[in-house]
């Protein structure tokens, strides 16, 4: 659980995902750490294009999944 959370916070300040929904999904994995969430993080763009995360994680099994997704920016920056 501590290197997801590494990989999250890292993905907040790198991509400028937004901290509140990382933040409340962490609290709620720890404590239920045996459950399954799946969850999908709002998009950051502090690099000029789309990087979207979809959490999966299982407390009950050793292996945890992050995937990512980057694409061109849905909006017009001017």
């Amino acid at each position: 659980m501590d290197e997801y959370v590494q990989l999250l916070r890292a993905a907040v300040q790198d991509y400028g995902l937004s901290s509140e929904p990382v933040e409340r999904w962490i609290e709620t994995t720890r404590n239920n750490p045996g459950r399954q969430f799946d969850y999908s993080l709002n998009v950051g763009s502090k690099l000029g294009f789309d990087v979207g995360y979809e959490l999966s994680y299982d407390g009950s099994k050793n292996v945890q999944v992050i995937i990512v997704s980057v694409s061109t920016l849905d909006h017009v920056v001017g």
